[in-house]
């Protein structure tokens, strides 16, 4: 939860940020979002950069042979419109946040990053997809438009890894999401099930006066490979 966090010093270089790690470009903020129970502001008031913050442990790893995972955040952004912004929320690798990384300016994963989670493109802003990504890889969309985005209004977004079934499961506000995706070990899509992954939460302004993303709290939890969720 957002209920307590640090004031953010200069940030354009990857800072500490406990129990996070922060990055923004010249101009972004990260601020208290003046509500009950503690909420995270992103903002970026310039085209083609960006703030970002993502754990610096990587404590889970989305694996068929490790334990069941579950993951979501609750959400929301200041603005619907195309052109705006970009965003991307869920549990990526270890790497260094700069501008564009872990999305470039157009908001596309770059294609180094493994990911599982949402994804919000600046040429459609009133929808975020189901993808993941494993690095050099081609990225997949699991369902495209899956999430309908209203300004200033929240949304649960979430995800669900059951290895015994090898199945991939979206969720948006707790109702099951069209599109699953089986992941397979020896075929089909790559998947990035050979590192350790933590939160992302990534912005990346696409105008002039872009909005704002926020994020009130998020949870991941993951059995050991033994233990049922």
């Amino acid at each position: 939860d957002f209920d307590n966090f640090p004031f953010a010093p200069t940030i354009t270089t990857e800072i500490a940020w406990p129990p996070y790690k922060a990055f923004g470009s010249a101009g972004a903020t990260l601020t208290d979002g003046n509500e009950v129970g503690g909420v995270l502001v992103l903002t970026e008031a310039t085209n083609n950069e960006s703030i970002c913050i993502a754990q610096t442990a990587l404590p889970f790893q989305i694996v068929n042979t490790g334990g069941m995972l579950g993951f979501e955040a609750r959400i929301k952004t200041s603005s619907v419109a195309d052109t705006a912004h970009n965003t991307i929320v869920g549990l990526m690798d270890a790497r260094t946040l700069i501008v564009g990384d872990p999305i470039d300016t157009a908001g596309v994963l770059i294609s180094t990053l493994n990911f599982v989670g949402f994804q919000r493109l600046e040429a459609d802003g009133n929808q975020m997809d189901t993808t993941f990504q494993e690095n050099g890889e081609t990225q997949v969309v699991v369902e495209a438009d899956a999430v309908t985005l209203v300004a200033d209004t929240y949304v649960k977004v979430g995800f669900l890894f059951e290895p015994q079934k090898k199945l991939l499961t979206f969720f948006q506000n707790g109702v099951v999401l069209a599109k699953t995706k089986s992941i397979s070990d020896t075929a089909g899509d790559a998947f990035p099930n050979d590192v350790r992954m933590g939160l992302v939460f990534a912005h990346m302004a696409a105008a002039t006066s872009p909005g704002t993303d926020a994020i009130d709290w998020w949870k991941c939890y993951q059995a050991n490979a033994t233990q049922p969720m």
